[in-house]
């Protein structure tokens, strides 16, 4: 009977109290809403008008509206949300002067004190900025440390801070008078996310490629550039025994032509094409004795060179200095070797 006498009084006052500034779609939208959230209601289906009732509310926050869905929420079983929208109704009608609505909505919320489930977090550190949450609605500071009516159910509580790794932890509230205390600890601080280096080299110009390191100098002799001086010295050496030996002929041709202008029996003495012939085959044969001699020099310097050169893949100290001297005359020439260690 006082179901159906709430009822009766809650009916029909949508409008009783409309609010400033709404158009008149949203105001037939939210009329739209109210009337199927009526019908839900008669049909049992308490979740789905409280969502009707909940959208028209948004759409036209009207006392008449706002009430519906306090006696909606207390019925599906949400306590917290029920009391206090009865709390504020008492008080918007009390101004309204509607003293109906406002001693049945003290009623309500007298009724529902006893009943409303409770939830109270403790922090262990105030860190700078902390906030909490519960199921996504802040919880003030000031609410901390103290038990605040929540909707039965399970409840999901976020603590979050900057710097810091947000915690969060679920808790269930029985139907009625329920009090559950949550202690939030400090919150760990969060790994610092290192930063990659820039690409390129500060200008906007793409980075250089690598350098590659230069090689230390060990102090050894190149083995490649060796070897080749003793292949050169070898080849010029081969050279001059060539011309050696083609001074040496040519120097025994024109003796034996300077003969011929001289007398038989004293072969000093001769005509004067005779003298020439005979001095121009005594340079020659002197030129083939300087060719022979640092042709020689050279062979040996370049077999020395060649058979001393390190290799590439054991390149070792040089075990001393080879120092090649030509020393030559009128009457011949001489190699001289000297070895420095």
């Amino acid at each position: 009977m006082k179901s159906l006498l709430l009822c009766a009084m809650l009916a029909g006052t949508t409008f009783s109290t409309p609010a400033q500034g709404q158009t008149p779609g949203q105001k037939a939208q939210a009329q739209v809403l109210f009337d199927e959230a009526r019908e839900l209601i008669g049909a049992d289906k308490t979740a789905e008008a409280c969502d009707k009732f909940a959208a028209s509310y948004r759409l036209d926050a009207t006392m008449g509206t706002q009430l519906n869905l306090a006696v909606c929420y207390e019925k599906l079983g949400k306590t917290a949300s029920a009391w206090i929208l009865f709390v504020e109704i008492q008080t918007t009608a009390r101004r309204a002067g509607q003293a109906g609505r406002a001693d049945f909505a003290r009623q309500r919320t007298l009724a529902l004190a006893p009943k409303l489930s409770k939830l109270k977090v403790h922090i262990t550190e105030r860190v700078p900025d902390l906030a909490i949450e519960v199921d996504g609605e802040p919880l003030s500071d000031g609410a901390w440390e103290s038990f605040v009516p929540v909707d039965p159910g399970e409840r999901t509580i976020v603590a979050s801070a900057p710097g810091r790794k947000d915690w969060s932890k679920k808790v269930t509230l029985s139907a009625e008078a329920d009090k559950v205390s949550v202690t939030i600890p400090a919150l760990e601080a969060a790994p610092v996310a290192v930063e990659p280096p820039p690409s390129g080299n500060g200008n906007g110009l793409p980075p250089s490629p690598p350098q590659p390191d230069p090689q230390p100098d060990d102090g050894e002799p190149d083995g490649n550039l060796q070897t080749i001086l003793g292949w050169t010295a070898a080849g010029l050496g081969v050279g001059a025994v060539g011309v050696g030996v083609a001074l040496r002929f040519m120097a025994l041709s024109k003796d034996e032509e300077s003969k011929e202008h001289c007398l038989p029996d004293d072969p000093n003495q001769c005509t004067q094409e005779g003298a020439d012939l005979r001095d121009a085959a005594q340079a020659q044969e002197l030129g083939s004795i300087i060719a022979w001699a640092g042709g020689g020099a050279l062979l040996v310097t370049g077999i020395v060179l060649l058979f001393t050169a390190p290799s590439d893949q054991d390149a070792e100290e040089t075990a001393g200095q080879v120092n090649w001297q030509l020393v030559g005359g009128l009457n011949g020439a001489a190699l001289q070797l000297r070895v420095l260690w």
